[in-house]
């Protein structure tokens, strides 16, 4: 298994249900792309970071979804959609490693590090703060 694709029928009360949470962790090495698009009743992701092999992490459309897990153990996770995640808030250390950002109406936090604001920009092409 490459792709493990969740719908929001895998959610119960705001998070993904124990049926989801075993499949992930019995193929947690074979995942590489994790799509919960649409997901938009689910409130909080579990901790991925035994999903070692994750490139790709699609969360667009989860409206609901306010806090990430931390994903900087995530070493080979390249691409995140975040867009339209308009109750998410984060912080950019979250995803320094990541090849492709797609963000579009979530809501950032930048440290107060110019030097990291400006790799932000010239990375991602994000040019606002909050």
């Amino acid at each position: 298994m490459n792709e493990l694709e969740i719908t929001d029928g895998d959610i119960i009360n705001g998070e993904l249900s124990q049926a989801i949470l075993d499949r992930l962790a019995r193929d947690a090495e074979s995942i590489t792309r994790l799509d919960l698009s649409g997901c938009a009743n689910l409130t909080t992701l579990p901790d991925l970071s035994n999903l070692t092999n994750l490139t790709e992490l699609y969360l667009k459309g989860c409206a609901n979804l306010s806090t990430l897990p931390d994903l900087s153990k995530l070493t080979k996770l390249m691409f995140l959609n975040l867009e339209g995640c308009r109750n998410l808030h984060f912080t950019p250390e979250l995803i320094r490693q990541l090849a492709e950002l797609e963000e579009r109406g979530c809501r950032i936090y930048y440290p107060r590090s110019e030097e990291h604001t400006s790799e932000l920009q010239s990375r991602y092409g994000i040019s606002y703060a909050v």
